[in-house]
């Protein structure tokens, strides 16, 4: 089992996770304070771990979509850990974080985020920035269940689909949720490179 950072920072939230053994240590700050913050956050998780960067096997980071400033900001940190420890590197799109949490649910997951401009950020096998009515006509089906940013446009939704099933509240990306998937990505030996890894910007088709 290796020890593995991963850090979020798609929406609202700053997420870190790291994974020791099989333990899990978190920690989270909204948005707002990040960029005074993000690094008392990462030394927090690190004492709770009692480790430092150098124990670290693997660096990864949830890819977005999401804030543009925040993918940045997570791409930094986590190259600046990896160039200086040389170890693996992963990353992972954000809503695999937001999926896991509902894998028991043996109905499909349609994750949509406002994307402002009158386009959402859709997940159904992969993410897209598109019109929500063409989505939910053309991707969607009435046993699909919405989460993510779902309910801001529960009137939408209703009325293509007037029994859907939509989460009352928001469900952010936590870096925790990612690990299963990087565990996965390690065992299968899907690195990436520092020198062409990019976030996942979406635009129009």
């Amino acid at each position: 089992m290796k020890n593995i950072l991963v850090i979020d920072n798609s929406t609202f939230l700053f997420s870190v996770a790291l994974q020791k053994g099989d333990s899990i240590y978190q920690s989270y700050l909204y948005k707002k304070d990040v960029c005074e913050n993000c690094i008392s956050v990462l030394d927090g998780v690190f004492n709770l771990a009692n480790l430092t960067s150098k124990d670290i096997d693997c660096f990864s980071l949830g890819l977005g979509p999401g804030s543009f400033t925040g993918l940045r900001v997570s791409l930094s940190l986590i190259k600046a850990f990896q160039l200086s420890n040389n170890k693996l590197l992963i990353g992972i799109p954000s809503f695999f974080a937001i999926a896991y949490q509902y894998a028991l649910i043996d109905r499909p997951i349609v994750i949509i985020f406002d994307a402002r401009k009158k386009d959402v950020i859709v997940n159904l096998e992969q993410e897209k920035l598109c019109n929500l009515e063409f989505f939910l006509k053309n991707h969607c089906n009435k046993d699909c269940i919405f989460a993510g940013e779902s309910y801001k446009f529960a009137p939408a939704i209703k009325e293509v689909y007037p029994n859907a099933y939509i989460f009352s509240t928001t469900t952010y990306p936590e870096a925790r949720y990612l690990l299963p998937e990087i565990n996965i990505r390690l065992q299968a030996k899907q690195y990436l490179d520092i020198n062409t890894i990019e976030p996942l910007y979406l635009h129009p088709d």
